[in-house]
């Protein structure tokens, strides 16, 4: 079976859609999520990360070091005393702000001041693994690993690639920060060890979603998100914010929420998403929330679900321009340029099963 499973590392920015990415990365059983880096996005990344090792904690995922880590193998879980799974990954903090600009606002007005409220239960286990961490870089989550994000990442998938031969899909639903810097360091390697990378940002068609014409992780870092465009040595696919928007947590999905066993873990989810789609709808009139990063880690599910096109991509990014952060998609191949994004137009996700 382990041999059988896609290695998996999520880069992201807890965040609510974030954390659903995290459960549906750690327990979609064709997956075998190896690590986890955050970054500064939806809220700083000393929140962003202390919000992954509550998600991860949560979920019975033990962080481990490198030295601790042991055979690839072990990742995919082990059986405790009491019969229960335990999985365990890598988590690393990332970048705390943009490569060319000072930190960005946060998205408090939807995620909250902690980047994941609405859950009296997760807050708990936030203070447990992760105390007190504030906005500054000195306090770390238990279980964190020390070092730069890119070179802890990249030595992760590298010996998960020499153990089991297998290649890794790098899934990226925050800035793209810690990409750049990982593409940037270790180009050969990862054009090596990687299978591909998704992630889940930019407009397709010009209208955004923080700006009039930017979405909201490539307008974080608009610099990132460029370099990775240009400089991404494996198949790079785009889950732009015209599918996500057709991705809905909706009544019906609330009612199958309801409808499961009354444990912790689904009361944690349904305090999550009510907190989410009240934000939503106060900030941006939805009368039901897009839940916008598991769409990514479906994309490694269930490629044959999207429809897709090759284009060239190019990101707007002179500071403080009206269009900054705007993914330009050449749908008409005017530029002359080659492609170099594989751009999601649509998704047809299974039919729901009562």
């Amino acid at each position: 079976m382990a041999d059988m499973m896609t290695p998996l590392w999520l880069d992201c920015d807890p965040g609510h859609d974030d954390a659903l990415a995290l459960v549906l990365a750690a327990f979609a059983p064709s997956l075998d999520l190896i690590g986890v880096s955050t970054v500064g996005g939806n809220q700083s990344v000393a929140k962003t990360t202390a919000n992954a090792a509550a998600v991860l904690a949560m979920l019975g995922i033990t962080p481990t070091t490198t030295e601790s880590a042991g055979p690839a193998a072990e990742s995919n879980g082990e059986e405790t005393k009491q019969g229960a799974m335990t999985k365990r990954c890598v988590l690393v903090r990332g970048a705390d702000k943009p490569l060319l600009a000072p930190p960005r606002g946060a998205c408090a007005e939807i995620h909250g001041e902690c980047g994941l409220g609405g859950s009296e239960e997760l807050d708990a286990v936030r203070k447990l693994v992760a105390g007190d961490v504030g906005d500054g870089l000195a306090g770390r989550a238990r279980g964190e690993m020390p070092g730069p994000a890119a070179v802890v990442m990249a030595t992760e998938m590298a010996r998960v690639h020499a153990e089991t031969g297998r290649k890794i899909t790098l899934v990226a639903t925050g800035p793209l920060t810690n990409v750049a810097l990982l593409f940037s360091l270790f180009p050969v390697k990862m054009a090596q060890i990687l299978e591909r990378v998704v992630f889940m940002g930019g407009a397709s068609t010009g209208v955004g979603n923080t700006s009039p014409v930017a979405e909201f992780n490539i307008q974080m870092d608009p610099t990132a998100a460029a370099m990775v465009f240009e400089n991404c040595p494996v198949p790079l696919h785009m889950v732009p914010l015209e599918v996500t928007h057709t991705v809905l947590y909706d009544e019906s999905q609330a009612a199958r929420l309801a409808e499961m066993d009354d444990t912790p873990f689904r009361k944690v989810i349904h305090s999550l998403m009510t907190f989410f789609a009240s934000t939503y709808r106060e900030v941006f009139g939805f009368d039901a929330p897009p839940v916008h990063d598991p769409v990514a880690i479906f994309r490694v599910l269930a490629p044959g679900a999207f429809k897709e096109e090759h284009f060239r991509v190019d990101v707007e990014t002179a500071r403080g321009s009206l269009c900054e952060g705007q993914t330009v998609v050449d749908r008409w191949h005017s530029s002359g340029k080659a492609p170099n994004v594989w751009v999601a137009s649509s998704a047809a996700p299974r039919p729901s099963r009562r």
